[in-house]
């Protein structure tokens, strides 16, 4: 038998890792080792809540003898892209365009009349009302 070493595994959110992560020493190891998940739907489970969860990797020796190790993941929350809240009601979204938006740019609409014609346009719509009361 051998010793193991543990390896924390620090994984993002819904990734589940391979459990040789968690073992710190694999070239010391002998070569055909193999590990697995003790419980692969506890760790499938537990990579969905970030946090810190204890899992058992079993560790398989070439000639069919079985060691167990506990290891920690330390699961992130999934990355949510690469926005930047500044504090200051504006946010900054960079894209996959090269590109940088801010919601503080605004674009200019169109100027489509002059600035009395709307007035207008509600004082005809207001006359049609009354001749048809």
């Amino acid at each position: 038998m051998f010793n193991l070493w543990r390896a924390d595994i620090h994984q993002p959110r819904s990734h589940v890792p391979n459990p040789s992560d968690g073992i710190g020493h694999k070239p010391d190891l002998p070569g055909g080792t193999k590990y697995q998940w003790k419980d692969p739907q506890k760790v499938q489970d537990d990579v969905n809540t970030p946090g810190d969860h204890d899992e058992v990797i079993v560790v398989i020796y070439p000639d069919g003898q079985t060691s167990e190790i506990t290891v920690t993941i330390h699961v992130t929350p999934a990355d949510r892209g690469n926005g930047d809240n500044n504090g200051n009601g504006n946010i900054t979204i960079t894209g996959n365009n090269n590109g940088t938006t801010t919601n503080a740019q605004k674009q200019a609409l169109p100027q489509t009349g002059n600035e009395n014609s709307s007035a207008i346009g509600l004082g005809i719509a207001g006359l049609k009302r009354r001749k048809n009361d």
